[in-house]
């Protein structure tokens, strides 16, 4: 009688796949999470996002306050005006909340209290008075991979007390998924987004996961963000006019979409009667790192800027800072050392100031003059200049 080989128990092959199989599922995860794809809630607590109340928008007469979680559980909001009662609101359960506060009264600072669940936090803003105001802004980009660079910048644009934030794009790498929001912009910024609103211009790395919706859900006002509304948008703050544009529809060769945005972007340069006027985006219309300059953008827009008086026009993309010689009456920066590495400068420089360094921009701003100070992760001071208004 021939005897076969005795089976293998089921148990044992249980007892394999409970040992390797999650091995690999973490390594997998782990290795997705590094390119950018969001699978991390696979991790233990990798898919826990309760990001504090941030501010999207604030106006001379009303202010937009976001919150966003993994949970949904209602939020009660106590909005205190100086020297007056509080005033209460309430909104239902969801995972991402949104409170649309108007009639505020221009000039006033405005504390607030959201409790959600166990969570409470504070925070304050200050609504412009108007155009005679005198304002504080910074600017930043590419800055969300983590890292000293990145908090060191943040806790600088804190300390400078600015009322708002714009941001030259690439928000979070690699691929701006949502999976990355909480520790490399909610997380790293908590001390600035409850009391400052920022303003973000689109780079091609918000949008590499799911079309860019964790960005839209951040920096539109959009309490259900469509993903196919345009990503170019304008506000305005004390003397300043903000126009923010969409640089990658001219890196996505859509030449209807670069038309229509062309065509709301002369007729809200015209909108205007503010003194100052500054246009961010992405992709730099003037670079000397190699292959950042986008000639599109300056053949098609230079010419726009310079008819209808904007004064700034800051860009990012490349990781570095540069100034140029205004060219029609517009000066042109980059600004794209936030937190990411850094990138040289090439042999073909143009620009009338540049350095290789993380930074970001203070800028003051009166009716009269515009003052731009670049600052260093160290605190040091590596560009200076004005504009004045005569």
């Amino acid at each position: 009688m021939k005897l076969g080989r005795p089976r293998r128990s089921l148990s044992f092959f249980l007892a394999v796949a409970i040992i390797f199989l999650p091995g690999v599922a973490v390594s997998t995860a782990l290795a997705a999470n590094y390119l950018g794809y969001c699978v991390n809630a696979i991790l233990p607590g990798g898919s826990d996002l309760n990001a504090r109340p941030f501010l999207v928008q604030v106006d001379s007469d009303s202010a937009t306050l976001r919150l966003r979680s993994t949970i949904a559980r209602e939020a009660v909001l106590t909005l205190t005006p100086e020297g007056q009662d509080p005033i209460t609101a309430t909104t239902p359960a969801d995972k991402i909340q949104t409170f649309d506060l108007p009639d505020l009264t221009p000039g006033t600072t405005y504390r607030y209290l959201v409790e959600r669940a166990d969570r409470i936090w504070e925070g304050s803003f200050r609504t412009p008075a108007g155009a005679d105001d005198t304002v504080r802004f910074g600017v930043v980009g590419s800055t969300g991979v983590g890292g000293d660079p990145l908090h060191a910048i943040v806790d600088e644009i804190v300390d400078d007390q600015p009322d708002f934030v714009l941001h030259t794009g690439d928000v979070v790498f690699p691929r701006g998924g949502l999976c990355h929001y909480g520790v490399r912009y909610f997380g790293p910024y908590e001390d600035l987004i409850g009391n400052v609103p920022v303003t973000a211009a689109v780079g091609e790395i918000d949008l590499k996961s799911n079309n860019g919706q964790a960005f839209r859900e951040t920096f539109l006002i959009e309490g259900d963000p469509d993903q196919e509304a345009p990503l170019y948008r304008s506000f305005e703050y004390g003397p300043v006019h903000v126009i923010v544009l969409d640089s990658q529809l001219y890196e996505d060769d859509n030449q209807s979409a670069v038309d229509q945005q062309r065509a709301w972007l002369t007729d809200e340069l015209g909108s205007s009667e503010l003194p100052w006027t500054v246009v961010v985006l992405h992709d730099p219309p003037y670079s000397s790192t190699g292959g950042a300059q986008n000639d599109g953008i300056q053949e098609d827009l230079g010419p726009i800027f310079a008819e209808h008086g904007v004064d700034l026009v800051l860009s990012g993309h490349a990781r570095n800072y540069e100034r140029f010689e205004p060219d029609g009456g517009v000066t042109y920066v980059v600004t794209g050392g936030g937190g990411a590495g850094l990138q040289d400068i090439g042999d073909n420089r143009t620009s009338v100031a540049a350095s290789v360094v993380h930074h970001f921009l203070s800028v003051e701003t009166s009716p009269d003059e515009l003052t731009v100070r670049v600052m260093d992760d160290a605190g040091g001071t590596i560009d200076m200049f004005t504009l004045s208004k005569d």
